[in-house]
């Protein structure tokens, strides 16, 4: 099962490596949607080990949240979990988050297939 932590993000530059680190540990991979940021969010999220994709401009969280899915798409993903990149959602959750899920649906069903979306 591939894995995948998503977190968009607009001028997290302060608190997006911590977030990014925390869930390497627990995910396959870690993807920065940065919507239009103009501080330093990409540095910091591409030194701690994201992948980022970038907004030239702000386009609006709905927006960066369709850019996770198109990417989770592109990339085979399994499962994706959302996370905020300000530090609101705490990435050592993810483990307990994950099995919750599958153990209230079939792995099957609750595998979204992101290349039918």
């Amino acid at each position: 099962m591939k894995t995948l932590a998503a977190i968009p993000c607009h001028n997290e530059g302060l608190a997006i490596g911590s977030v990014v680190l925390i869930a390497r540990k627990h995910v396959d991979d870690i993807l920065v949607v940065d919507d239009g940021s103009t501080d330093n969010t990409v540095e910091v999220a591409t030194e701690a080990g994201a992948v980022v994709v970038s907004h030239e401009v702000n386009k609006g969280y709905g927006a960066a949240i369709r850019s996770c899915f198109n990417y989770a798409k592109e990339h085979d993903v399994d499962t994706m979990i959302i996370l905020d990149g300000d530090g609101q959602h705490d990435p050592a959750y993810i483990p307990e988050f994950i099995n919750q899920t599958l153990k209230k649906f079939d792995q099957n069903a609750s595998q979204s297939n992101f290349r039918k979306v």
